[in-house]
């Protein structure tokens, strides 16, 4: 007999269909939002009445497809009657799932503790899948790290499926990697090895200055071409001076994308144009995260410190030279690497430099008005210049190693 959907819904809190999931899935697709509600709200207080045995429990996925907030309060209200009782956990575990459907980033503690909790592991599989339902909505950083330690779980299922899950975040490498470093069971290793080859790198984001029209330097342009070759990825290069190169990026297709600012100094555009910049990015709904700005690497800093070195140990006197630069906060950078290095930083002005083994050293990372204007300089017998860092084979190498390690 061909039912309304009312009668049908009527029919069945009577007891009087015989439920099959193929027949429920096609009257579920007839019912409005209003009436698949109903159905969920009606299903889980004869669920919590009766337990697993009125045998609806196997129907959970599918009576559980409403979503919004209504269907999360009824399925919080649900949880929080079982708990607050004697709980069974595989009742529980039925409804957890349904919960993540909801893609409230509120329900993400909640899932975390029971997923991490030491009790029953029908409960811990049912809050990882309502974290899997949801995988998209929660916080990344705290998801990540919930995932990796999930992974290294005495239980084989319940840490193959955390493996998995963190396959399918963004920079999944990233996380991978951690996996790998604190170790796995052996018969899961060779998972994490075919998860761990198949996890893309991010794309990467190169953001530049750029020259007058959006030109940008060859070094750099050579520095993208070889991070598409060998990363397999794409290199997305932003000239500041080129508006319309960032709108016609931006309308690529969305994938993680890592930011990579390379900039020596923090002026103005790191201060203030960057933020601007991957908030633009990230209201085009592209994973985004963004590395600090290339002159205040570690590694970076180090290098330029061996250099300079040697450089001293041939009888020069290195003067790095740079902008001006507005603010005090980037006023005490050139001063923390003054110190850093032993050596001046200032602002440049030709006119000061001059003296037998004097060498000017321009804190560029690829040719600028600042580096040119040097290089056509009539310098005095006796004062080198120091070409843009990216035109000099080790530091182009090293910032390409750290790019190609970066997930």
């Amino acid at each position: 007999m061909d039912l309304s959907p009312d009668d049908w819904l009527a029919a069945l809190r009577a007891g009087e269909l015989n439920l099959d999931r193929e027949g429920l899935a096609e009257r579920l697709a007839e019912l409005s939002a209003d009436q698949a509600l109903g159905l969920l709200a009606w299903w889980l207080e004869q669920l919590l009445a009766g337990g697993l045995g009125y045998g609806l429990g196997q129907f959970a996925d599918l009576v559980g497809r409403p979503q919004g907030v209504a269907a999360a309060v009824l399925l919080r209200q649900a949880l929080g009657t079982a708990q607050g009782g004697s709980p069974d956990p595989a009742l529980l575990a039925l409804l957890l799932p349904l919960l993540g459907y909801q893609r409230d980033p509120e329900d993400f503690p909640g899932l975390q503790a029971l997923a991490l909790n030491p009790g029953a592991l029908v409960l811990r599989r049912g809050a990882l899948e309502g974290l899997a339902r949801g995988l998209s909505c929660w916080p990344l950083g705290p998801l990540r790290q919930l995932l990796v330690q999930l992974s290294a779980d005495l239980d084989p299922q319940l840490a193959a499926t955390a493996m998995d899950l963190l396959a399918r975040l963004p920079w999944a490498r990233e996380g991978l990697s951690a996996v790998a470093a604190r170790g796995v069971d052996p018969l899961l290793a060779p998972r994490l090895a075919r998860r761990r080859a198949a996890a893309p790198p991010s794309d990467l984001l190169l953001l530049i200055h750029g020259r007058s029209g959006g030109v940008v330097p060859d070094e750099l342009l050579q520095l993208a071409e070889e991070l598409r070759q060998q990363r397999g990825c794409r290199v997305i290069v932003q000239p500041l001076t080129d508006p319309l190169a960032a709108e016609q990026a931006l309308a690529l297709e969305p994938a993680p994308l890592t930011l990579v600012p390379l900039f020596q100094l923090p002026g103005h555009h790191v201060r203030h144009d960057l933020p601007a910049i991957a908030a633009q990015w990230r209201l085009r709904r592209w994973p985004l995260r963004r590395l600090p700005f290339l002159g205040a690497w570690p590694r970076w800093q180090q290098e330029l410190a061996e250099a300079l070195g040697e450089a001293q140990a041939q009888g020069w006197r290195p003067e790095l030279l740079h902008h001006p630069l507005g603010g005090p906060l980037a006023a005490r950078y050139p001063q923390a690497l003054s110190q850093r290095l032993g050596l001046p930083c200032r602002p440049w002005d030709v006119a000061a430099y001059s003296g037998e083994r004097a060498l000017l050293v321009p804190l560029a990372v690829a040719a600028n008005r600042l580096s040119e204007t040097l290089q056509r300089w009539e310098r005095p017998p006796g004062v080198q210049v120091w070409p843009p860092l990216l035109q000099q084979l080790r530091f182009r190498r090293l910032l390409l190693e750290q790019l190609l390690l970066l997930a």
